[in-house]
């Protein structure tokens, strides 16, 4: 079984001197005696209330375990996140200071982040919380998590974003509309994958009116009516019927028969839950920890310059994954007209590992 570890580094404030704490002891006890180690999704304690952490170095303290002399608890599973509870006096000055503990990521060495717990642990790798004007910090971290997300998800025409419409239009129509609450998170057709259809030709999806109407042009009789055929060509247009934006596919020319349409098209973001595990690849929930992470660095502590080298980090790994997915998703099927790029993820991920630093004297 994998273990999660803790080891932290007492330093001053002022001066950066490493110190070790009265006594050379650091307790993990939280403020009502309960729990050393607690796991955040259940509350059970994992190390008991009152465990001392041994000494590395000075100011340097590590959990090991007692019963076995291995460093670290055993995870009870994986993606797990922890709050551990230190305690220990400087000059005769007790401090309590909680620290988020991320750990063992779950499927293949990636943290599977929810809105709640990428808060927990952004809480604990910022160096002080602190009250601002917009709201408290957990409030505002919250919506910095939510918006990073979204930013996330509609950055690029990710291949996670690719959904299927079902087109079925019948004899003599030459519009179609989706009813009810179909294909609400429609934002656009992916112009990478080609329509499937029932009939004999292929069917050209276009945003381009003049286009359009140069097809339909040429179905037209001498009474200036559109004759019927198989259709060749659909125009994507607003729907104005609808209280609410939404596209309606106008065809050219009528239909002569049934034909039945699978539309490629790329989704929106979703609604989130707070404790939802967003449905995208693995890879992306690491850019979502360091998107999320520069955006609060530059929001709690504006004037500081410690968000740009995590912006920095974002910004190579977002290029390289767009590289790598144009790449993936190359293929010999022509463009539509007015097409769009496209990709799929396949980006490798790390985790941040660091000792805690308490600067607290």
């Amino acid at each position: 079984m994998s273990r999660s570890y803790l080891q932290i580094k007492i330093k001053n404030r002022s001066t950066g001197a490493v110190k070790d704490p009265d006594s050379q002891e650091v307790l993990l006890s939280d403020p009502t005696g309960t729990y050393g180690v607690k796991r955040n999704d259940t509350d059970a304690t994992v190390v008991a209330d009152a465990t001392a952490m041994t000494r590395v170095s000075e100011g340097v303290y590590k959990y090991v375990d007692a019963s076995t002399s291995l460093d670290g608890w055993l995870d009870p599973a994986s993606g797990l996140t922890y709050t551990a509870y230190l305690e220990y006096a400087i000059d005769g000055h007790t401090t309590r200071v909680p620290v988020t503990v991320a750990g063992t990521p779950s499927s293949r060495g990636t943290k599977m982040w929810t809105r709640a717990s990428l808060a927990e642990q952004l809480q604990g790798e910022l160096p002080k919380a602190r009250n601002a004007a917009g709201g408290s910090v957990p409030d505002r971290l919250a919506n910095i998590i939510y918006e990073s997300f979204g930013f996330l998800w509609e950055y690029h025409d990710w291949v996670f974003r690719r959904r299927v419409m079902s087109i079925t239009l019948a004899s003599g129509e030459e519009t179609w509309a989706p009813t009810d609450d179909d294909y609400t998170d429609f934002e656009k057709v992916d112009h990478n994958a080609p329509p499937e259809t029932s009939g004999d030709r292929p069917l050209e999806i276009t945003n381009d009116v003049a286009r359009f109407q140069a097809v339909r042009s040429a179905w037209l009789n001498a009474e200036r009516t559109v004759q019927s055929g198989e259709p060749e060509i659909a125009l994507i247009e607003p729907d104005t019927s609808q209280s609410t934006y939404r596209v309606q596919f106008r065809f050219a020319p009528k239909a002569d028969g049934v034909y039945v349409y699978r539309v490629y098209y790329i989704a929106t973001a979703p609604a989130l839950g707070t404790t939802e595990v967003p449905k995208w690849p693995t890879s992306m929930f690491r850019l979502w920890h360091l998107d999320s992470k520069w955006r609060a660095q530059q929001a709690f502590y504006p004037g500081r310059d410690t968000w740009k080298s995590t912006y920095r980090h974002l910004a190579g790994r977002l290029e390289h994954a767009k590289s790598q997915n144009d790449e993936h998703m190359r293929t010999s099927t022509p463009r539509l007209h007015d097409g769009y790029g496209d990709l799929a993820y396949v980006l490798a991920m790390q985790d941040l590992a660091g000792t805690p630093v308490f600067t607290n004297w």
